[in-house]
């Protein structure tokens, strides 16, 4: 059994599926990629941690029918080495050769017959976007979600899918980010992503020009024509995340520039605690001040000119801000405070971005 690989080629869809098998290396067979290629010189890999399945296909130079499972990370790290154009690959007795202009090395491979395969079963498709966008989508929320796994539904981005629009809300119980894109002729759906699951879709997506997003029961698969990612879904239910917004006007708001506000944060951010980084926003007439203090450095305070309604002071976590901050792309934003206790509303205002909630800290 025996193929020839352009080296470009081969690296790029290795690329694609050998990080998933980074994870839950106690069972040795998920720690390896299934390669798989038949007489018409197609070639197909295969990897999974059990919650994700990747399959990614590409051509083959010349191919006889092939299965062989071999170490993904070792592989993939050997293939980025080879500086042939090359690569032959063949299998004989439980090695796997490889085959260069200038070099000669064997790797122990399983039997394919171990190699764990994808969820089957009708899959319905709720969904066509720009990859750019389903990435767009993540970006934007899933810093927001949990990594407590005693809340394990919160650990997940939940994907709320209707006839025109796609919405992502991540949250951990102290923050929340949503963020939606129009998108025609969806069919109504949700379903709850888990975080490992983000990752993956993050590192593959840049390459995708269109995704479908299809479901089954327990079963997400994201799938353009040279790759499919199926991932099993938290079948937990999510919160309630709009009942957290809050329902009364606002006691204090000012409008900001988003560029300045964010460089102020890094400025003064490096004055907060190590122990405890939080950072303390005061809306005042005509503008915004931000302090932060540590018992090891000193102290900072910075104004920014803001267009501001009522005067009022809380503390929030550096971290949060600035993710805030940082999710939205529009030119000026929005900071609504309403009180102590209740959560704080950051927005995009006449430009696009997610709306956020952060929980103020009690000092």
């Amino acid at each position: 059994m025996k193929l020839e690989l352009k080296r470009k080629e081969f690296l790029e869809v290795l690329g694609q599926v050998q990080h998933i098998t980074e994870r839950r290396a106690h069972q040795p067979i998920l720690s390896f990629v299934l390669i798989k290629a038949d007489e018409k010189n197609q070639l197909t890999l295969l990897a999974t941690d059990l919650e994700v399945f990747v399959k990614a296909k590409s051509k083959c130079e010349k191919s006889s029918n092939l299965e062989v499972a071999l170490p993904a990370r070792e592989l993939y790290d050997l293939v980025k080495e080879i500086d042939s154009e090359k690569i032959e690959l063949e299998v004989k007795n439980g090695t796997t050769e490889i085959r260069t202009k200038s070099g000669k090395y064997s790797i122990y491979s399983l039997p394919s017959s171990q190699f764990p395969y994808p969820p089957e079963g009708e899959f319905f498709t709720a969904a066509s976007i720009p990859s750019a966008t389903l990435y767009e989508l993540f970006e934007k929320t899933a810093f927001a979600a949990s990594s407590d796994e005693s809340r394990y539904v919160l650990t997940g981005v939940l994907a709320e899918i209707s006839k025109n629009e796609i919405r992502l809300v991540a949250s951990d119980g102290h923050r929340l980010a949503t963020y939606s894109v129009e998108n025609e002729n969806s069919m109504e759906t949700k379903f709850i992503i888990p975080k490992n699951a983000v990752s993956d879709l993050k590192k593959i997506l840049p390459s995708q020009k269109e995704v479908e997003i299809k479901q089954n029961e327990g079963v997400a698969l994201i799938s353009s024509p040279n790759i499919s990612i199926w991932i099993k879904t938290i079948s937990e239910e999510y919160p309630n995340w709009r009942a957290v917004f809050p329902k009364d006007e606002e006691l204090s708001r000012c409008i900001v520039k988003s560029q300045e506000l964010k460089k102020a944060l890094r400025r003064v951010g490096i004055f907060a605690s190590s122990k405890f980084p939080y950072v303390i926003l005061e809306i005042d007439k005509g503008k915004v001040i931000l302090r932060a203090e540590s018992d090891e450095l000193g102290s900072s305070e910075e104004e920014i000119d803001a267009d501001t309604f009522g005067e009022e002071k809380i503390a929030l976590s550096l971290k949060f801000l600035q993710d805030a901050v940082s999710s939205i792309d529009s030119p000026l934003l929005s900071i609504k405070i309403f009180g102590q206790t209740a959560p704080c509303l950051i927005q995009p205002v006449g430009g696009k971005g997610a709306e956020n909630l952060i929980m103020p800290i009690k000092l």
